[in-house]
Order: C-alpha cells, then structure tokens, then sequence
C-alpha cells in the first residue's frame, strides 16, 4: 500500500488507499452500521451526494468502520481521499486540507483563477493573497466535485474535531454543499461532538458498544489462552469498548491470563483507556518518555526532525524502539505514527509543563517558519518582544492564507509576550480582528475588550471598541452594541471625527433593527455633523447610506431622496465585498423602498456571483435576502423560496443570525401565502419571536407577527389575524417606523377588520394609512391604500382603478391579484355580476400562477358565487394530479441529484415532509424512483 504522508499518527492515501496503514479485518458485530456506509457508497456511485458524521466514544471502533468503508469502495472503483486529526496540530491553518488534497492539489487548474490562488496560497504552495478565508473553502468544494466529474469520490476524516479550524471549516462546507457523486464521512467522539453537531448540521450514525457476547469473541480472538472466567471479567470491564478489550488483553501479566492470579479492580471506560496508556508510557525508560514526548509536541510524523530535537535534549531516537516494541508507535520509512490519538494525548499531558517547554524549545531550534514561532512561543514564559514580533509574524501569514483563526491566536500569544502595553493592545486588536473574520464573535469581543483596557492610546481604543460593537451587532446583542459605540464615539469626536462617525453610524444602525427609530435618525444626523471632505470615502458612504435609511423609517422622502443618490454615487467607489461595503449594504438594501425591484435584483445577483468567485461568501446572506425579496415582490416565488433558503443556510454558516432569520421569515410569508405546512410556519414564527426578544431586534418581532397575521387572513381566521396585526400597530407607534411598506401589514388590517364587520376601526386604521402612503409617496403605497378604500368607499370604482393604474407603475402580482379579488367582490356585492366575473377570473389567473393556494381558493369561491366556473384544467386539477407549486419545487430541487436530508437543509424543511411530499410527486408523475424524476418534470413541461 502506497502511503503519503500523513500529520501525527495516521497515514495520508493516494488513489485507491484506504484508511491507516494496516491490514482491514473483518469486523464483529458492526453489521449494521456498515451497511448503512455501504450504502452512502451507492448513493455515490449513483450520483447522490451525501455526507454522514459516525459518532462514539473513544475506542468504540469509528476508525477501522473507516478502514471498512473505505475498502467497500475500493472495490466498487471509488475513489478515497483520507485525512486524521490530530490534538495538537490546531494552531496550523490547513494542515489537514494540504494532507487531504495533496493527492489532488495539481488538479486545481480547473477552479477559477482567484480559488486557485488562494487554495494554493492556504496550502503553502504559493505566496498569500488578499481575500474572503472562505475563498479557500469554496475552492476545496469546488475542487472536490471536479474530481467527482471523472468518478465517485469518497472522503473520510478521522476525528474532525482535532483538524485545525481553518481545515474543518472548509471541510464541512463542501460537506454541507456536495452535489454529484461525492460522499464524505467524518468521525467524533461523544466528548467532542455536541458543538460540532450543531456546527456542522449533518446525519449522524451513532456507533454503541458491542453485545458481551461479542465482545466475549473479540477477547478469545485477542487472546485464545484466556480462561473463561477471566474472559467474562473483561468483558464486563470492557463495557462494549473493541479498544478497552484489546488493551486490557495487553495489560494483564501471563498469570492473570490464565486465572492464577488476581485481576486489577475495572475502571470507568473513559478513565480505563488513559490510565492504561499512562501505566504503559511510565513503565518506558526515562530516554524513551522524553523522545516520545518529543514526538508528540511535534506537529509532524518526521523522524529526521524529532532525531534532532532529542539530539538537542542530549537524547536519542534510537530509545524510540522501545515504544514501538510496547506497540505505542509504528516506526516506518522515516515517520513515527502514534498507535492511537490516546497515546499521543496520555504521552504529552501526563508530561509535566516545565519538561514540555523545554521540549518546544528543542523542536523551535530545529524548525523554521511558523512551526518554529509556534514551538518559540510554547517555550517561553516571561515577556519577550523577540518571541512575540516572530508569533505576529506567524499570525499575519495565517492571515495571508485566509486562516484567520489560527492567526488570531498566534496573535493573542504574541500580545501575552509583549512587554509594551501599547504594543501589546495593538496586538490584542488584530487577534480580535482576526476572530472575528473567523467567525468567532463572543472570542473576538473579549480580545477587543482587553486591547481597549490595555491601551492608552485614544485611537487605538476607539478602534478597538468600533471593531467590538459591530461584533455585538453580528452577535445580534443590539442594546450593548449601542451603548457601547455612542459611549466611546464621544472622546474621539475631537481628534478623530471620522472614527467617531463611524461608530455613531453603527449605533444608528443597531437602533433601527431594535426599532427605535427616533434615536437611529439622531445618532445618523451626528454621525454627517461629523463627516467633513476629507474623511475616508467608506465613512462617507456609511454615514450617508446610513442617514437615508433613517429618513426612510421615518417616511420622510422629502429628506430621504437626495441622500440616496449621494450614497449611491459614494458606494460606487466602495469594494462591497469589503467590511466597509457590507456594512453600506445593510443600509442600502432598503432601497426595496424606491420600488427599483429589478436593479436591485439584478445587482444583488451580479455581486453576489463575484463574492461566489472571490470566495468572499460572508457577503452572500444579505445579498440573498435582498434578492429573495425582489423576487418575491416581482412574483417569482420559485426563485424567491430558493435564495431565502440559501440565505438562511449561509446565515447559519457564517454566524449572521440577522440575515438567517430575514430568510425564515421569508419563506414563512411565501408558505403562509401558498398554504403550505400551516404547523411549520406557526412554529417557525414562535421561533423568530423569540430569537427577536432575546436579541433585541425588536423590528424581527415585527415582521414575525405580521407574517402570523398575514397567515391567519389567508386561512380565514379573522378574530386571530386581527388580534396579531393590531399588535403589529403599536409597534409602529412606539417604535416612531413610519414607512409603510418595508414590513407588509396595514392592508392586512384594514381587509381583516372590514371581514369582521368592524367598519369603524377599519375607517381609523385607513386614516393613518393614507396619511404614511402620502408621505412615502410611491407607487406600491399608494396602490395598497387605494385599494383599501376601495374596499370602504360606496363609490369604489375610482378607488380600484387608482390603485391598479399605481401598480402598473411599480408592478407586483400578488398584491394586484388581492386589488383584483377585492374589487371584484365589491362588483359582486352591488349585484354587478358580469363585470365582477371578469374581475374575478384575472384574480383567479393571478394567484394561480403565484401557486397562492389560500388566496386562490377565496377568488374561485367568489367567482363561483358571482356566476362563473371553473375554466381551465389547471384549476380543476389543483389538489389532484397537478402538481402544487410546492410539490414541483421540491421535486426540482430533488431532481437536481442532491439528496432527501439536503433537499429538507436547502428548503428549510424537514426530512420527513422532503419525503412526504416526494410521495405525492411519484403518484402524481406515475413514477417509482428518483432516476425518473428529472424526465417526469419535462415531460410534464412539455406542451400536448
């Protein structure tokens, strides 16, 4: 078996290799797991991607399932790539990614240039290059399907947990977006995986301990010359633990075996593992623990370099043979690989912390680069400026590599070693920078706080608590991000104003998402006192986007119009895959407002596939968001349900719960207007309610209570949907929000009050609506507030033209379609049926091709009452073997190759509803199988 190398005790595999390198036996007892692994494989090789986290205490047998697995494939023609954590590799960004693709990184001429360049950058095989860290991830999936193209590929890594974060982060990436014929599996043990879990949102394969009577075989396979009696005491010790059962076997003197003499008293299987190693590794002579010590402080399998650290400790490698004759090691073509990650854990924590220094000292002599920065660092104890510029230096290369977790703390310990404070604030201020481009925000704030503490410098911390606040607003900890940046934009505002504005613009921000809309145009207004001709251009663009935003909260276009041009012209200058163009288009997404619904599509989109080339994918979920919302509006509800689910996964992945949660409402409202999965909406907006109360966006509330509103007028349940709009109204109210068509709500309660009967609360409501529609002054305002008073007004006629002739201005097909029901139900009520009919059947047409369920039955319900019927096989079909939209968009989404579980991720649904509905598709389309779908779905496009 050819083998590469593989980074702290497990062989790397090239082709066909599978797992470390040692004969796969037959495993006892794991028959079902393995064929759930085994069939992972077919789904590969049938073009099914699919990933899958094996989880277990340690021992319980994840790796030889991997060995397993990994030998099912080579057979089937699969081909493997393989990588093992290892405990005290972290600090190295992408040590693990460069011994999972080294088998393939000369492939990597297929990505687009700017992947290329950072992948090989991450990897050491080229100089570092400017970009997003998450670059690195979208080349290694990229990378990874490539090969996939020429056949199934198969990746297993081995304890997850222990990759350096840089490599696990793009790792579950591609895991959480593989499509084609890749499969990944990952292992974990219990201790580790609860964090994991929940980062890395995939299936799970449990693996418990094995039957005694298993067991009982394994021991007497292990050791035949067991008496039965010792046998079954092990058995019980083992408690189900293939490892426990082999080192116990190793354990036990000749005498013990047979039954002569007695056994030691069983420890708890977590304990039992350790202290057997440690009883093995302090039976070892004195050279051998130092060497072995030596070893596994090294981030490497080298034995040429371990050779010259014990030869610098006055050691020799040769002492080594010891442990290998103890089976603690295997010694083989120049590396050492550790028999167990166990061991190479036991060996350096039972080590005291004194010998451990003096060890990394050893290994920085005779290493260079990071490794010896890493090992220089470990080494020392006092304050030492040399140590600490040779860490930052480590640190601003990880950077270089898009590995800002890494580099963070590389810079954390260099600022620890630093003798100046001033120096050591500066420090601490990149490495909480550096977190929080990693997605670490809660780390990022306490660094940031301790730089502020440290420094006397005004600048500097004013620099340090800006960066802090935008981390509490990512952390979606709104009320402390405002206190925080107008408390420490204050004794800047004279030397610094620019940076002072700034901050004050952030607060504005997190006081228009927590709805306190008065307070957000005051600290915006302060915020352009500030800003002068010469202040950085991003500045000027924030404060402006900034300042308009506020304008349009409060339904001032008079004040809100030249500032969005202003803002515009700035950003245009502005990178907006950069911090400071982000943070522009938080503003800059409500220009929904203007009604520009396509250029701001289209611009969403354009920008969005230069993050995706760029691999600057923390730009991407309000960019989704934005896009969702265009499409929604324009009536394309396929395009918008799918990028609110991205929006909502990428929200996830890049610890953005604001965006995430914009994208669940989203898809809530198009389920609500579809009639889809009623329970899951219910629940979905509980949930948003109370991450918005727990977070203190209070306009999440909002949105949320409207969106429940919105379902509950849908279904016909007017005393619940008027209970939930109401509530949304005085929101409004103490909030100081004036705008009236960024959260959809106002019609809502005048329709429902008018169905109730409550013709006089409807009467005060539509008053306040007609004063913010003529403030706002657009067309899609004017539009819903004329269609309500057509709903009021006896003479309703001009009402309804007015505000259909307004939406042919500013087009959005669902809110005409409701303009066309109202109006026709009116026609209808004053007995004039032939023209309500017409009325009733362009509804009818509207929500139909919307797939607007609820709404669709209210128009043909009318339209019956009126005179009409039913006319086109369509609508005479819905809810037999048409297709509902929600059907098609889950078989398109299926028929895509990806499977069930990844279906349910990206639609923001579970499993079993992926599954429930696939059902009705396979009975609808006369099929029986998956590989149908996609032709079932054209033919049933097809024209007769």
């Amino acid at each position: 078996m050819a083998v590469s190398k593989k980074r702290g005790g497990r062989a790397g595999l090239t082709g066909d290799d599978v797992g470390p390198a040692r004969e796969v036996r037959m495993l006892i007892g794991r028959e079902r797991e393995l064929a759930q692994l085994s069939g992972l494989i077919d789904d590969a090789v049938n073009g099914g991607a699919h990933a899958l986290l094996v989880r277990g205490e340690a021992g319980i047998g994840k790796t030889a399932l991997l060995e397993a697995v990994g030998e099912v494939a080579r057979e089937r023609g699969v081909r493997v790539l393989y990588v093992a954590g290892v405990e005290t590799e972290a600090e190295l960004a992408f040590s693990s990614l460069q011994d999972l693709l080294s088998p393939v990184i000369d492939r990597r001429s297929l990505l687009p240039a700017p992947q290329a360049a950072s992948l090989a950058a991450a990897l050491a095989l080229a100089p570092g290059v400017p970009g997003d860290r998450l670059t690195v991830c979208v080349a290694t999936l990229g990378l990874l399907e490539h090969i996939a193209v020429d056949g199934p590929l198969l990746v297993l890594v081995d304890d997850l947990p222990w990759l350096d974060a840089a490599s696990q982060e793009c790792i579950l990436f591609a895991a959480r977006r593989a499509q084609g014929r890749l499969a990944m599996v990952f292992t974990a043990r219990d201790d580790d995986v609860d964090d994991l879990a929940q980062r890395a949102r995939l299936p799970e394969l449990a693996v418990p301990g094995l039957d005694q009577a298993v067991v009982l075989r394994l021991l007497m396979q292990a050791a035949p010359d067991l008496v039965a009696s010792v046998a079954e005491v092990l058995s019980e010790a083992a408690d189900g633990n293939p490892l426990a059962v082999r080192e116990l076997v190793a354990a036990l003197a000749p005498a013990q075996r047979s039954g002569l003499a007695d056994l030691p008293l069983p420890l708890p299987p977590g304990r039992r593992l350790n202290h057997l190693y440690r009883q093995q590794i302090r039976a070892l002579p004195d050279d051998t623990q130092v060497a072995l010590l030596v070893a596994a402080a090294y981030q490497g399998d080298e034995l040429r370099v371990i050779g010259s650290a014990c030869a610098a400790l006055a050691g020799d490698v040769a002492s080594l043979a010891v442990a290998e004759e103890a089976q603690l090691v295997r010694i083989s073509t120049g590396r050492l690989l550790f028999a167990h990650p166990l061991v190479r854990g036991a060996v350096y924590h039972q080590s005291t912390a004194r010998l451990r220094r003096v060890v990394h000292g050893a290994l920085a002599d005779v290493l260079q680069g990071e490794s010896r920065a890493w090992h220089r660092g470990a080494a020392t104890l006092a304050p030492d400026e040399n140590v600490a510029r040779e860490l930052e230096g480590a640190g601003q290369a990880a950077l270089a590599r898009q590995g800002p977790g890494p580099a963070s703390f590389a810079l954390e310990r260099a600022a620890q070693l630093t003798p100046d404070p001033q120096q050591c604030a500066r420090r601490l201020l990149a490495a909480g920078e550096a977190a929080f481009a990693a997605g670490s925000p809660d780390r990022a704030s306490a660094l940031l706080g301790q730089a502020a503490q440290e420094t006397s410098d005004l600048a500097v911390r004013a620099a340090a608590n800006h960066r802090r606040g935008q981390t509490l607003m990512v952390s979606a900890q709104l009320s402390s991000a405002v206190d925080l940046l107008t408390a420490e934009a204050e004794p800047v505002k004279a030397a610094h104003p620019s940076l002072a504005a700034a901050m004050l613009a952030e607060a504005a921000i997190a006081c228009n998402v927590a709805a306190d809309c008065r307070r957000a145009l005051r600290l915006a207004e302060e915020a352009a006192s500030l800003v002068e001709g010469g202040a950085p251009l991003e500045v000027r663009a924030l404060v402006a986007a900034t300042l308009w935003t506020s304008w349009v909260f409060r339904a001032s276009p008079g004040q809100a119009h030249p500032l969005l041009a202003e803002a515009d012209d700035l950003a245009g200058s502005v990178d907006p895959l950069s911090p400071a163009g982000q943070s522009i288009a938080v503003a800059l997404n409500l220009r929904l407002w203007t009604g520009e619904f396509e250029r701001v599509r289209d611009e969403a989109m354009a920008t969005q596939a230069r993050a995706q080339e760029m691999g600057a994918l923390s730009a991407l979920p309000l960019l989704l968001v934005t896009e969702a919302e265009c499409h929604y509006r324009l009536g394309d509800w396929t395009a918008a349900a799918r990028a609110a689910a991205e929006a909502v996964a990428t929200g996830q992945d890049f610890n953005q719960p604001t965006s995430a949660g914009h994208g669940q409402l989203l898809i809530v409202r198009l389920a609500a207007a579809r009639g889809d999965d009623e329970t899951g909406c219910r629940a979905t907006i509980a949930a948003m309610i109370t991450l918005a109360e727990d977070s203190g966006a209070r306009s999440g509330i909002a949105f949320s209570v409207a969106a429940l509103g919105f379902l509950e007028l849908g279904l016909g349940r007017i005393a619940p949907s008027i209970e939930q709009l109401e509530r949304v109204a005085q929101f409004y109210v103490a909030s100081g929000m004036e705008e009236p068509t960024l959260i959809p709500w106002e019609a809502d309660l005048v329709e429902a009050y008018l169905r109730a009967g409550a013709t006089e609360d409807a009467e005060a409501a539509l008053a306040v609506m007609g004063r913010r529609a003529e403030a706002a002054g657009i067309p899609t305002a004017t539009a819903a507030y004329r269609r309500c008073r057509g709903m009021v007004e006896r003479d309703f006629d001009e009402h309804f033209h007015a505000a259909l002739q307004a939406d042919e201005q500013r087009p959005m097909p669902f809110e005409r379609a409701r303009t066309l029901l109202a109006y026709g139900r009116r026609l209808h009520r004053v007995r004039r049926r032939a023209e309500a009919r017409a009325v009733l059947h362009e509804a009818v047409s509207g929500f139909q091709q919307l797939g607007a369920a609820p709404w669709l039955a209210q128009a043909e319900s009318e339209l019956l009452a009126a005179g009409g019927r039913r006319t086109s096989a369509a609508t005479r079909e819905l809810g037999s073997q048409t297709l509902t939209p929600h059907e098609r968009y889950v078989a398109e989404t299926v028929a895509r190759g990806v499977s069930n579980r990844q279906a349910a991720a990206e639609l923001f649904l579970s499993p079993k509803t992926v599954e429930f509905h696939l059902v009705h598709v396979y009975r609808k389309l006369g099929i029986t199988s998956r590989a149908q779908l996609a032709a079932a779905l054209r033919r049933a496009d097809a024209p007769p």
